[in-house]
């Protein structure tokens, strides 16, 4: 990104283009991640360097900032509701993501717990789909309020519309959805859903006027609390009006209304979690049991939280393995079995087979390999899953051929993941296709055993 941004650094994307980028497929590296379920996949995007550093470039520009800053303090104007969702920047060792899903745990699971004591209602709601639905044109309406933006329209100097076009050039000339999976993305979701806090505390005092409530968001998810539940589903109607206006939805299957606001605020399954947590004799009757949650609470954090903690215990006792007369390739197979049916948990999973495969010799532990890849080859959109058992293979210099263009790169093909065709450029095409991003001093000390480190955030709270 370094070496990108220096060449863009005074001059236009566009002066480095023969073709416009919208009209080419692939321009951004898409990669399905699951967290839902078996068939519920997300596209995480790559977003292409060349666009990703024209992005930046423009929203820090110090006028676009200026008034980026002053439209996020219009947003947060009203103190009724409260956005907890602002990328975050670590200031400790921490990664940034960390320090937001740490920054999530203790403001919005802990300011709900608070709130039981003013309200006796909440409702639980999120938008569906919300970065796949984000409608590209109501960027500029965001920023600039809809009928001036749309007065604008056709003036490329606009900030919004500015915005609007890079979003369309990463995304096939399309106009619904925005990237997932980068801090840029999150950045500028928040720049439309700000505005639609904006407009429901509007809305709220229009229709409603003085009422007693209080609405926590963090990203697309809402929680409205109110002393009655009259109020909160007028609030919950009126949330439904405005996000119609910007062609969004909530959905229906994460909407309901509690009155028992502590237990609303902690998910079922934390509570689950903690009710069976106990110490177990065996590594296989705790996976048992484990198994047995994963199929109650498919997906879920705490089965994320569970397989961690398991694999820090493992990790600093491995002895215990054969102490206890352990049959690792029966513990290998329960652990794939969790991961076929929960794919949110096998960098969790994977973890711990490496651990596991240190028992056996070179030629088990190519043949287990194998029957962990065979038997999830059934599970779609696997380049997620292949990063992973690549991690398992390389340090045994096994690196299977993986279709995945980042496996791909790991072994020594350097074609670029993304399409950048539109490109005429020399030195900018060779700074993305050259350049690799791949830290090759790092994976050859990769060791056979992975380390918690590499798959957790941070240490379990």
């Amino acid at each position: 990104m370094t070496e990108v941004s220096k060449i863009l650094s005074s001059r236009n994307l566009s002066d480095f283009c023969k073709d416009k980028p919208y009209k080419y497929e692939e321009v951004n590296y898409i990669l399905y991640s699951n967290k839902e379920g078996k068939y519920s996949w997300r596209p995480l995007q790559i977003i292409n360097p060349a666009l990703y550093v024209s992005f930046v470039h423009l929203i820090t520009e110090e006028e676009n900032w200026r008034d980026i800053k002053e439209r996020f303090k219009e947003f947060q104007a009203d103190h009724n509701i409260i956005c907890m969702s602002i990328p975050i920047v670590s200031t400790t060792k921490r990664s940034d993501k960390a320090e937001q899903i740490s920054f999530w745990y203790n403001n919005v699971e802990q300011e709900s717990l608070k709130l039981a004591m003013d309200f006796d209602y909440v409702i639980h709601t999120d938008i569906a789909n919300c970065y796949e639905s984000i409608y590209t044109h109501s960027i500029p309406w965001a920023l600039h309020g809809k009928e001036e933006a749309k007065k604008e329209k056709n003036d490329k100097n606009l900030l919004g519309n500015k915005i609007d076009k890079l979003m369309q050039d990463m995304n096939y000339g399309q106009t619904n959805g925005i990237p997932q999976g980068s801090v840029l993305s999150d950045f500028i979701a928040e720049i439309v859903l700000g505005s639609i806090d904006l407009k429901l505390s509007e809305k709220i005092r229009k229709e409603i006027g003085s009422i007693n409530y209080k609405i926590i968001r963090y990203r697309d998810d809402y929680r409205i609390f109110t002393k009655d539940k009259v109020p909160g589903e007028r609030i919950l109607k009126l949330l439904y009006e405005v996000l119609q206006e910007f062609n969004l939805k909530l959905n229906d299957k994460k909407t309901y209304l509690e009155n028992e606001i502590i237990l609303s605020a902690i998910k079922e399954d934390k509570i689950k979690y903690a009710e069976i947590n106990k110490s177990f004799s065996t590594i296989q009757q705790e996976l048992l049991i484990i198994y047995k949650f994963s199929k109650d609470y498919p997906n879920s954090g705490s089965l994320v939280k569970w397989l961690t903690k398991l694999h820090k215990k493992i990790s600093k006792n491995p002895k215990r393995l054969r102490r206890k007369k352990e049959n690792v390739e029966v513990l290998i197979s329960i652990l794939t079995e969790i991961m076929f049916r929960n794919p949110r948990v096998i960098p969790q999973s994977v973890g711990i087979i490496s651990i596991l495969l240190k028992e056996l010799n070179i030629e088990k532990k190519i043949k287990v390999i194998d029957n962990i890849q065979n038997k999830l080859s059934s599970i779609p959109n696997i380049g997620f899953l292949e990063i992973w058992l690549q991690r398992l293979r390389y340090p045994i210099k096994q690196d299977n051929k993986f279709d995945n263009k980042l496996c791909k790169n790991v072994s020594g093909n350097h074609d670029s993941i993304w399409n950048i065709d539109w490109i005429s450029q020399k030195e900018l095409k060779d700074k993305i296709t050259k350049t690799d991003f791949v830290n090759r001093e790092e994976l050859e000390k990769l060791s056979e055993i992975m380390q918690v480190s590499e798959i957790s955030l941070f240490d379990i709270y």
